[in-house]
């Protein structure tokens, strides 16, 4: 059962962390994180959490539990040419939706 918190007050930025850990005997992956843009990203992944806490704006900012049926990646930043990033903002510039036009 998951044990939520409400109006729970984010860590200041320099005490926030995300702990992802593996069990090797039930291989699965464990994480605990109280930074929200991680929180965000992982929800989806955790169905069942085990705790999750929201803000006054009822956001969430922390979650913890199993990551289902999941691989954890972990990757370097692939740098990009000046070509590139121009090619990429440009993208965004225009709506998804216009973008065959």
């Amino acid at each position: 059962m998951t044990e939520i918190q409400r109006q729970v007050v984010t860590a200041p930025r320099n005490e926030r962390e995300t702990i992802i850990t593996y069990d090797r005997e039930t291989e699965t992956w464990h994480i605990y994180t109280d930074e929200p843009k991680h929180a965000r990203k992982f929800e989806k992944y955790v169905s069942n959490p085990e705790r999750k806490a929201y803000n006054v704006a009822d956001q969430l900012i922390m979650l913890e539990g199993d990551i289902d049926n999941g691989t954890v990646n972990i990757r370097e930043k692939v740098p990009l040419t000046d070509l590139q990033k121009k090619h990429l903002q440009d993208l965004h510039k225009k709506p998804w939706f216009l973008s065959n036009t």
